[in-house]
């Protein structure tokens, strides 16, 4: 029986933590049971009529906490969010394509660096 592509995952990101010795990059994130699945950038795809081409973010992502919305009244979303165990921030933001055939919807997490999500932090809603 061998073990499964996320618990893989997993092993290489507590080693890299461990060789980093900590910090940001690889550090106590990679060991998070809440976010620690997560890579740096995940994303989805979905196209109307098209399931076939459908891929989407995984589960976890949708349980990060909303820390600040960053768009007022845009249905293009843009999203501070945070990991409610270990803490990094996560930028949100979804895109879209309206085609006659059917629309392209796009979703976009990123894990920020402790300068980026400063950054948005400071900025508010815009």
């Amino acid at each position: 029986m061998g073990i499964s592509a996320r618990q893989k995952k997993l092993r290489k990101r507590k080693k890299r933590a461990k060789e980093s010795g900590g910090g940001e990059e690889g550090g106590r994130w990679s060991l998070c049971s809440f976010c620690g699945e997560l890579g740096d950038v995940e994303s989805g795809f979905q196209a109307g009529g098209k399931p076939q081409y459908d891929s989407f973010l995984p589960r976890i992502a949708s349980k990060l906490e909303v820390v600040r919305r960053l768009t007022r009244d845009s249905c293009r979303e843009k999203i501070l969010k945070q990991c409610p165990r270990c803490k990094p921030y996560f930028y949100y933001r979804t895109d879209y394509e309206y085609l006659a055939g059917g629309s392209e919807d796009e979703q976009f997490l990123t894990r920020l660096t402790g300068e980026e999500a400063e950054e948005y932090l400071a900025k508010g809603t815009g």
